[in-house]
């Protein structure tokens, strides 16, 4: 009876080592893939450290609303230098009007701590998350929260990427862009993207890409661009002179 009472032991021994040993890898792989996912380049905020702070909806005018203001801790876009830095403030906006709009610069005021935010090509229907333009970190600060329009600008026309005489490709680091219109562009083309995580656009700024010297009907150039991402990029506009 002993013996038995010993063999039972020993099984659930080592049933319950087994089971810990399991447990011990299932939480590193977890730690590991939670360590991949803030360190990779994607720029979702579901991959940074993020305190929302408040959901108070406040309409600015023009169409301009700002739905959210959070605490964020990841890569700063804003001066297209891509540095990490903690405990920055981020406000995200939304454009409830009709026209895209160009350029928007706004002062948001919590208690007496006041911060600037600037954002540009926001579509109509369209939502940004903006980083605080100085890089300011989020102060505890007892007060209402309060918005408004410093300067703002629509595009005097909306915007196209020019489809029917422009084939655009976006891949990681490039940008190749070919001329299928049937006659010759010779003035510089600009093309202007931004990072995109779902239905959001991550940060104020438009990154620029150039074809210097024009195309040739059916040429096409391919150049790097450090901010594009076949995943992340798209493309909001192009200009070229007609």
């Amino acid at each position: 009876m002993r013996r038995q009472m010993k063999r039972i032991i020993l099984i659930a021994v080592t049933i319950l080592a087994v089971t810990a040993v399991i447990l011990t890898v299932c939480l590193l792989r977890s730690r590991t893939d939670n360590t991949e996912n803030s360190a990779s380049d994607s720029p979702s905020e579901d991959d940074k450290q993020q305190v929302e702070l408040s959901e108070e909806t406040i309409a600015l005018g023009s169409g301009l609303i700002l739905t959210k203001l959070s605490e964020v801790t990841g890569n700063f876009p804003e001066d297209g230098k891509d540095e990490f830095t903690e405990s920055m403030l981020s406000a995200t906006f939304f454009n409830d009007g009709d026209r895209t709009i160009q350029y928007a610069s706004v002062k948001v005021t919590v208690g007496e701590q006041q911060y600037s935010f600037i954002l540009s090509t926001l579509p109509a229907g369209k939502t940004v998350r903006v980083f605080e333009a100085d890089k300011k970190e989020w102060e505890e600060a007892s007060g209402t929260v309060s918005a408004e329009i410093e300067s703002f600008a629509y595009f005097q026309e909306e915007p196209s990427v020019y489809e029917d005489e422009l084939e655009i490709t976006v891949s990681d680091g490039f940008i190749t862009v070919k001329n299928i219109s049937g006659t010759d562009i010779n003035k510089e083309i600009s093309v202007f993207y931004k990072t995109v995580s779902g239905d959001t656009f991550v940060g104020g700024i438009t990154y620029r890409f150039r074809v210097p010297a024009g195309l040739a009907a059916g040429a096409e150039y391919k150049g790097n661009a450090i901010h594009a991402s076949g995943k992340w990029s798209k493309v909001m506009f192009v200009t070229y002179g007609k």
